[in-house]
Protein backbone atom coordinates (compact mmCIF):
# COMPACT_ATOMS: atom_id res chain seq x y z
CA UNK A 1 0.00 0.00 0.00
CA UNK A 2 2.49 2.22 0.90
CA UNK A 3 3.99 1.86 -2.56
CA UNK A 4 1.52 2.01 -4.52
CA UNK A 5 0.37 5.44 -2.30
CA UNK A 6 4.15 6.38 -3.11
CA UNK A 7 4.21 5.79 -6.71
CA UNK A 8 0.86 8.00 -7.79
CA UNK A 9 1.45 10.33 -5.56
CA UNK A 10 0.26 13.83 -7.49
CA UNK A 11 3.74 15.10 -5.69
CA UNK A 12 5.69 12.72 -7.47
CA UNK A 13 4.08 13.53 -10.65
CA UNK A 14 4.84 17.20 -10.49
CA UNK A 15 8.37 16.76 -9.26
CA UNK A 16 8.75 14.68 -11.68
CA UNK A 17 9.30 17.87 -14.32
CA UNK A 18 12.09 19.43 -12.61
CA UNK A 19 15.44 18.46 -13.01
CA UNK A 20 16.69 17.48 -9.07
CA UNK A 21 18.47 15.27 -7.02
CA UNK A 22 15.14 14.08 -4.89
CA UNK A 23 14.75 11.04 -6.37
CA UNK A 24 17.98 10.12 -6.66
CA UNK A 25 18.63 10.67 -2.86
CA UNK A 26 15.40 8.55 -2.13
CA UNK A 27 16.94 6.04 -3.87
CA UNK A 28 20.52 6.02 -2.26
CA UNK A 29 18.86 6.81 0.86
CA UNK A 30 16.33 4.19 1.96
CA UNK A 31 18.67 1.68 0.15
CA UNK A 32 21.02 2.70 2.64
CA UNK A 33 18.43 2.34 5.44
CA UNK A 34 16.87 -1.24 4.12
CA UNK A 35 20.93 -2.68 4.00
CA UNK A 36 21.67 -0.74 7.71
CA UNK A 37 18.13 -2.83 9.23
CA UNK A 38 18.69 -5.64 7.51
CA UNK A 39 22.37 -6.54 9.92
CA UNK A 40 22.46 -9.52 11.93
CA UNK A 41 24.69 -8.82 15.20
CA UNK A 42 26.03 -12.60 16.17
CA UNK A 43 27.32 -15.61 13.80
CA UNK A 44 28.73 -12.99 11.11
CA UNK A 45 31.69 -13.97 9.77
CA UNK A 46 34.61 -11.14 9.36
CA UNK A 47 33.99 -10.97 5.53
CA UNK A 48 29.80 -10.33 6.42
CA UNK A 49 31.11 -7.45 8.53
CA UNK A 50 33.37 -5.73 6.15
CA UNK A 51 30.89 -6.47 3.32
CA UNK A 52 28.13 -5.19 5.06
CA UNK A 53 30.11 -1.99 6.24
CA UNK A 54 31.38 -1.04 3.26
CA UNK A 55 28.19 -1.59 1.19
CA UNK A 56 26.16 0.91 3.59
CA UNK A 57 29.14 3.43 3.95
CA UNK A 58 29.19 3.18 -0.39
CA UNK A 59 25.00 3.65 -0.18
CA UNK A 60 25.43 6.65 2.35
CA UNK A 61 27.96 8.44 0.69
CA UNK A 62 26.25 8.15 -2.49
CA UNK A 63 23.17 9.61 -0.62
CA UNK A 64 25.49 12.61 0.59
CA UNK A 65 27.01 13.00 -2.90
CA UNK A 66 23.67 13.60 -4.31
CA UNK A 67 22.07 15.51 -1.59
CA UNK A 68 24.00 17.29 1.44
CA UNK A 69 21.42 16.22 4.04
CA UNK A 70 23.07 12.34 3.42
CA UNK A 71 25.29 12.82 6.29
CA UNK A 72 22.30 12.05 8.82
CA UNK A 73 22.30 8.74 7.94
CA UNK A 74 25.59 8.45 10.29
CA UNK A 75 23.74 9.20 13.20
CA UNK A 76 21.24 7.31 12.42
CA UNK A 77 22.61 4.46 11.95
CA UNK A 78 24.66 4.95 15.48
CA UNK A 79 21.58 5.89 17.14
CA UNK A 80 20.35 2.43 15.57
CA UNK A 81 23.78 0.49 16.84
CA UNK A 82 23.00 1.75 20.44
CA UNK A 83 19.79 0.63 20.62
CA UNK A 84 19.87 -2.72 18.91
CA UNK A 85 23.10 -4.05 20.52
CA UNK A 86 24.31 -1.01 22.98
CA UNK A 87 27.12 -0.62 21.07
CA UNK A 88 28.38 0.64 17.99
CA UNK A 89 29.20 -2.77 16.02
CA UNK A 90 32.15 -3.42 13.85
CA UNK A 91 30.16 -3.12 10.24
CA UNK A 92 29.39 0.47 11.71
CA UNK A 93 32.70 1.78 12.11
CA UNK A 94 33.95 0.24 8.53
CA UNK A 95 30.92 2.01 7.45
CA UNK A 96 31.85 5.32 8.82
CA UNK A 97 35.53 5.14 7.51
CA UNK A 98 34.60 4.51 4.28
CA UNK A 99 32.11 6.94 4.65
CA UNK A 100 34.75 9.72 5.74
CA UNK A 101 37.29 8.59 3.49
CA UNK A 102 34.85 9.83 0.92
CA UNK A 103 33.35 12.42 2.29
CA UNK A 104 36.74 13.62 2.81
CA UNK A 105 38.10 13.11 -1.18
CA UNK A 106 34.75 14.98 -2.35
CA UNK A 107 35.71 17.72 -0.47
CA UNK A 108 39.10 17.84 -1.67
CA UNK A 109 38.92 17.13 -5.03
CA UNK A 110 35.55 18.09 -6.06
CA UNK A 111 33.42 20.58 -4.24
CA UNK A 112 32.54 21.34 -0.72
CA UNK A 113 29.38 22.14 1.19
CA UNK A 114 30.80 24.80 3.40
CA UNK A 115 28.54 27.54 2.17
CA UNK A 116 25.96 26.09 3.85
CA UNK A 117 27.63 25.92 7.14
CA UNK A 118 28.82 29.80 6.12
CA UNK A 119 25.07 30.80 5.29
CA UNK A 120 23.46 29.43 8.87
CA UNK A 121 26.56 31.07 10.92
CA UNK A 122 26.17 34.09 8.72
CA UNK A 123 22.22 34.31 9.52
CA UNK A 124 23.15 33.64 13.90
CA UNK A 125 25.76 36.51 13.74
CA UNK A 126 24.66 39.93 15.38
CA UNK A 127 26.81 42.77 13.25
CA UNK A 128 27.22 46.26 15.22
CA UNK A 129 26.73 47.84 11.86
CA UNK A 130 23.12 46.22 11.36
CA UNK A 131 22.48 49.23 13.87
CA UNK A 132 24.67 52.09 12.89
CA UNK A 133 23.07 55.28 11.60
CA UNK A 134 23.89 55.41 8.13
CA UNK A 135 23.88 59.87 8.73
CA UNK A 136 26.81 58.73 11.54
CA UNK A 137 29.04 57.07 9.56
CA UNK A 138 32.41 57.77 8.94
CA UNK A 139 33.00 56.75 5.10
CA UNK A 140 37.01 57.00 5.53
CA UNK A 141 36.45 54.58 8.69
CA UNK A 142 35.53 50.81 8.53
CA UNK A 143 32.82 49.91 11.01
CA UNK A 144 33.71 47.95 13.85
CA UNK A 145 32.09 44.06 13.96
CA UNK A 146 30.94 42.69 17.07
CA UNK A 147 31.12 38.98 17.82
CA UNK A 148 28.43 36.50 17.93
CA UNK A 149 25.79 37.62 20.52
CA UNK A 150 24.79 34.34 22.43
CA UNK A 151 21.16 36.05 23.34
CA UNK A 152 20.60 36.75 19.70
CA UNK A 153 21.68 33.57 18.23
CA UNK A 154 19.06 32.17 20.98
CA UNK A 155 16.37 33.91 19.57
CA UNK A 156 17.02 33.37 15.98
CA UNK A 157 17.20 29.78 16.42
CA UNK A 158 13.57 29.94 18.29
CA UNK A 159 12.23 32.08 15.68
CA UNK A 160 13.35 30.42 12.81
CA UNK A 161 11.95 27.16 14.02
CA UNK A 162 8.70 27.95 14.69
CA UNK A 163 8.57 29.78 11.31
CA UNK A 164 9.93 26.90 9.63
CA UNK A 165 7.33 24.96 11.59
CA UNK A 166 4.61 26.73 10.07
CA UNK A 167 5.95 26.88 6.71
CA UNK A 168 6.31 22.91 6.72
CA UNK A 169 2.64 22.64 8.06
CA UNK A 170 1.15 24.59 5.65
CA UNK A 171 3.35 22.42 2.78
CA UNK A 172 2.18 19.13 4.59
CA UNK A 173 -1.20 20.15 4.69
CA UNK A 174 -1.26 21.02 0.71
CA UNK A 175 -0.32 17.45 0.11
CA UNK A 176 -4.00 16.50 0.69
CA UNK A 177 -5.34 19.89 -1.51
CA UNK A 178 -6.18 20.67 -4.67
CA UNK A 179 -10.02 20.78 -5.32
CA UNK A 180 -11.50 19.55 -2.39
CA UNK A 181 -13.52 21.54 -0.17
CA UNK A 182 -11.03 23.15 2.50
CA UNK A 183 -12.93 21.90 5.32
CA UNK A 184 -12.64 18.61 3.84
CA UNK A 185 -9.04 18.78 3.03
CA UNK A 186 -8.19 20.01 6.81
CA UNK A 187 -10.11 16.89 8.42
CA UNK A 188 -8.23 14.70 5.83
CA UNK A 189 -4.72 16.10 6.79
CA UNK A 190 -5.29 15.77 10.44
CA UNK A 191 -6.82 12.35 10.20
CA UNK A 192 -4.10 11.07 8.38
CA UNK A 193 -1.76 13.11 10.84
CA UNK A 194 -3.51 11.51 13.86
CA UNK A 195 -2.42 8.11 12.15
CA UNK A 196 0.69 8.95 11.34
CA UNK A 197 1.97 10.13 15.02
CA UNK A 198 0.60 6.87 16.60
CA UNK A 199 1.93 4.84 13.91
CA UNK A 200 5.09 6.57 14.76
CA UNK A 201 4.77 5.80 18.10
CA UNK A 202 3.72 2.33 18.12
CA UNK A 203 7.04 1.82 15.59
CA UNK A 204 9.49 3.53 18.33
CA UNK A 205 7.93 2.10 21.59
CA UNK A 206 8.09 -1.43 19.68
CA UNK A 207 11.43 -1.46 17.37
CA UNK A 208 12.57 1.50 16.22
CA UNK A 209 14.45 1.01 12.71
CA UNK A 210 17.23 3.17 11.01
CA UNK A 211 14.53 4.51 9.19
CA UNK A 212 13.33 6.31 12.43
CA UNK A 213 15.86 7.77 13.59
CA UNK A 214 16.74 9.23 9.69
CA UNK A 215 13.11 10.90 9.95
CA UNK A 216 13.53 12.73 13.80
CA UNK A 217 17.40 13.93 12.77
CA UNK A 218 16.22 15.06 9.06
CA UNK A 219 13.10 16.84 10.79
CA UNK A 220 15.17 18.56 13.25
CA UNK A 221 17.66 19.64 10.98
CA UNK A 222 14.85 21.08 8.49
CA UNK A 223 13.43 23.08 11.17
CA UNK A 224 16.72 24.88 11.90
CA UNK A 225 17.94 25.80 8.67
CA UNK A 226 17.37 28.82 7.08
CA UNK A 227 16.56 28.00 3.50
CA UNK A 228 13.25 26.57 3.00
CA UNK A 229 11.42 24.39 0.17
CA UNK A 230 8.44 22.70 -0.42
CA UNK A 231 10.69 19.51 -2.23
CA UNK A 232 12.19 18.76 1.13
CA UNK A 233 9.38 16.89 2.47
CA UNK A 234 9.74 14.99 -0.43
CA UNK A 235 12.28 12.20 1.00
CA UNK A 236 9.77 11.50 3.97
CA UNK A 237 6.66 10.83 1.64
CA UNK A 238 7.41 7.15 1.98
CA UNK A 239 7.62 7.39 5.48
CA UNK A 240 4.58 9.53 6.07
CA UNK A 241 2.62 6.76 4.83
CA UNK A 242 4.28 3.91 6.60
CA UNK A 243 3.26 5.43 9.75
CA UNK A 244 0.09 6.16 8.56
CA UNK A 245 -0.72 2.64 7.71
CA UNK A 246 0.87 1.52 11.15
CA UNK A 247 -1.29 3.64 12.93
CA UNK A 248 -4.47 2.01 11.09
CA UNK A 249 -2.79 -1.67 12.35
CA UNK A 250 -2.17 -0.09 15.86
CA UNK A 251 -6.32 1.13 15.96
CA UNK A 252 -7.23 -1.91 13.75
CA UNK A 253 -6.10 -4.60 16.77
CA UNK A 254 -7.89 -2.97 19.10
CA UNK A 255 -11.12 -2.06 17.32
CA UNK A 256 -12.26 -5.85 16.49
CA UNK A 257 -15.74 -6.54 17.54
CA UNK A 258 -16.61 -9.00 19.70
CA UNK A 259 -18.19 -11.85 18.68
CA UNK A 260 -18.13 -13.93 15.45
CA UNK A 261 -19.16 -10.39 13.70
CA UNK A 262 -17.01 -10.73 10.15
CA UNK A 263 -17.23 -6.78 9.90
CA UNK A 264 -14.60 -5.32 12.23
CA UNK A 265 -14.31 -1.36 12.97
CA UNK A 266 -10.46 -2.21 12.28
CA UNK A 267 -11.56 -3.67 8.46
CA UNK A 268 -13.51 -0.20 8.16
CA UNK A 269 -10.86 1.84 9.47
CA UNK A 270 -8.17 0.40 6.78
CA UNK A 271 -10.63 0.65 3.99
CA UNK A 272 -11.40 3.93 5.01
CA UNK A 273 -8.18 4.87 4.69
CA UNK A 274 -7.43 3.04 1.38
CA UNK A 275 -10.23 4.85 -0.08
CA UNK A 276 -9.57 8.59 1.34
CA UNK A 277 -5.99 8.74 -0.05
CA UNK A 278 -7.34 7.17 -3.46
CA UNK A 279 -10.68 9.83 -3.75
CA UNK A 280 -8.28 13.13 -3.14
CA UNK A 281 -5.24 11.62 -5.59
CA UNK A 282 -8.35 11.30 -7.79
CA UNK A 283 -9.37 15.05 -7.13
CA UNK A 284 -5.95 16.24 -7.58
CA UNK A 285 -5.27 14.86 -10.62
CA UNK A 286 -8.39 16.25 -12.01
CA UNK A 287 -7.21 20.07 -11.43
CA UNK A 288 -3.46 19.10 -12.98
CA UNK A 289 -2.28 19.95 -16.72
CA UNK A 290 -1.38 17.63 -18.42
CA UNK A 291 -0.54 19.28 -21.68
CA UNK A 292 2.65 20.38 -22.26
CA UNK A 293 4.45 22.18 -20.23
CA UNK A 294 3.99 26.61 -20.68
CA UNK A 295 7.63 27.03 -19.61
CA UNK A 296 9.87 23.86 -20.05
CA UNK A 297 12.67 23.28 -21.59
CA UNK A 298 11.65 22.30 -24.81
CA UNK A 299 9.64 25.94 -25.26
CA UNK A 300 11.01 27.51 -29.11
CA UNK A 301 12.82 30.29 -27.21
CA UNK A 302 14.30 28.15 -24.46
CA UNK A 303 15.65 25.92 -28.00
CA UNK A 304 17.26 28.98 -29.06
CA UNK A 305 19.13 30.10 -26.24
CA UNK A 306 20.42 26.38 -25.40
CA UNK A 307 21.61 26.33 -29.25
CA UNK A 308 23.20 29.51 -29.17
CA UNK A 309 25.33 28.87 -26.29
CA UNK A 310 26.14 25.75 -27.65
CA UNK A 311 27.32 26.92 -31.02
CA UNK A 312 28.41 30.06 -30.52
CA UNK A 313 30.31 30.07 -26.86
CA UNK A 314 33.64 28.78 -26.46
CA UNK A 315 33.73 25.09 -24.53
CA UNK A 316 35.74 26.85 -21.51
CA UNK A 317 33.02 29.43 -21.01
CA UNK A 318 31.27 29.89 -17.68
CA UNK A 319 28.13 31.01 -17.62
CA UNK A 320 25.96 32.41 -15.14
CA UNK A 321 22.23 31.54 -14.93
CA UNK A 322 19.82 31.23 -11.93
CA UNK A 323 19.60 27.35 -13.85
CA UNK A 324 22.85 26.24 -14.05
CA UNK A 325 22.29 22.26 -13.81
CA UNK A 326 19.74 22.71 -16.86
CA UNK A 327 21.85 24.96 -19.00
CA UNK A 328 24.84 23.05 -18.68
CA UNK A 329 22.87 19.52 -19.25
CA UNK A 330 21.51 21.01 -22.76
CA UNK A 331 24.70 23.73 -24.04
CA UNK A 332 27.36 21.26 -22.53
CA UNK A 333 29.17 24.42 -20.94
CA UNK A 334 30.03 24.75 -17.32
CA UNK A 335 27.39 26.85 -15.21
CA UNK A 336 27.18 28.46 -12.05
CA UNK A 337 24.18 30.38 -10.35
CA UNK A 338 24.36 33.91 -8.95
CA UNK A 339 23.50 35.55 -5.67
CA UNK A 340 21.64 38.72 -4.49
CA UNK A 341 24.02 40.71 -1.88
CA UNK A 342 23.20 43.99 -1.23
CA UNK A 343 26.25 45.60 -2.78
CA UNK A 344 26.30 45.04 -6.28
CA UNK A 345 29.71 45.14 -6.53
CA UNK A 346 30.02 41.87 -4.48
CA UNK A 347 28.46 39.79 -7.23
CA UNK A 348 30.48 41.41 -9.72
CA UNK A 349 33.48 40.44 -7.77
CA UNK A 350 32.39 37.28 -7.30
CA UNK A 351 31.83 36.70 -11.27
CA UNK A 352 35.38 38.20 -11.78
CA UNK A 353 37.03 35.81 -9.01
CA UNK A 354 35.78 32.70 -10.39
CA UNK A 355 36.16 33.61 -14.06
CA UNK A 356 32.59 34.22 -15.75
CA UNK A 357 32.11 34.53 -19.48
CA UNK A 358 28.55 35.05 -19.68
CA UNK A 359 25.54 35.35 -18.53
CA UNK A 360 21.84 34.47 -19.25
CA UNK A 361 19.37 36.61 -18.10
CA UNK A 362 15.02 35.45 -18.36
CA UNK A 363 12.71 37.89 -19.16
CA UNK A 364 9.31 38.09 -17.60
CA UNK A 365 7.77 36.28 -20.24
CA UNK A 366 10.03 33.17 -19.51
CA UNK A 367 7.45 32.79 -16.56
CA UNK A 368 10.42 33.42 -13.55
CA UNK A 369 10.30 36.38 -12.50
CA UNK A 370 12.34 36.14 -9.37
CA UNK A 371 15.22 37.46 -10.51
CA UNK A 372 14.25 40.37 -13.06
CA UNK A 373 14.38 43.59 -10.91
CA UNK A 374 17.18 42.50 -9.11
CA UNK A 375 19.35 41.48 -11.94
CA UNK A 376 17.86 44.13 -14.15
CA UNK A 377 18.78 46.56 -12.28
CA UNK A 378 22.47 45.35 -11.91
CA UNK A 379 22.83 44.68 -15.70
CA UNK A 380 22.10 48.36 -16.03
CA UNK A 381 24.10 49.50 -13.51
CA UNK A 382 27.37 47.33 -14.92
CA UNK A 383 25.95 47.91 -19.12
CA UNK A 384 29.13 49.43 -19.95
CA UNK A 385 30.81 45.96 -19.22
CA UNK A 386 28.20 43.76 -20.97
CA UNK A 387 27.62 43.17 -24.37
CA UNK A 388 24.56 41.65 -25.41
CA UNK A 389 25.07 38.81 -27.88
CA UNK A 390 21.92 37.42 -28.06
CA UNK A 391 18.38 37.71 -27.57
CA UNK A 392 14.38 36.56 -28.03
CA UNK A 393 11.28 36.75 -26.38
CA UNK A 394 12.33 35.20 -23.04
CA UNK A 395 15.74 35.66 -22.66
CA UNK A 396 19.42 37.81 -23.35
CA UNK A 397 22.90 36.60 -23.51
CA UNK A 398 25.30 38.72 -22.46
CA UNK A 399 29.20 38.98 -23.21
CA UNK A 400 31.34 39.87 -19.65
CA UNK A 401 34.31 42.34 -20.15
CA UNK A 402 35.99 41.53 -17.00
CA UNK A 403 38.94 43.61 -18.32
Amino acid sequence: AVVVAVAFSPWVWIFKDQILPDFLFMLFTYAAILFIDARTFSGNTIQKIISRGVCIGLLAYLSYGTRSLGLLLIPALIMSDLTRCRAISRSTMICILVFAGLYFAQNTYLHSDQSYLHLYMDGLTLKQDDHIDSATIDTAAEPEVSGPNLGKIIGDVWSRMFSNVAYYHNVASSYWGGGINVTVEKVIYLAMGVLAIVGFIGVVLKKPYSGDYFLVVYVIVLLLVPFRQNRYLLPLVPLYFIYILQGVEHLSARLTLPGRASVTLGGILQAGVLLTVMFSYVVKYNSLNFGNLANGVEKKESVEMFNFVRQKTPEDSLIVFREPRILSLFSGRRSTIHHWPDNPDDLWEYIVEIGATHIVLQKRSAGIAIEDDYMSGWITHYEGRLSTIFENNDFYVYQIDAS
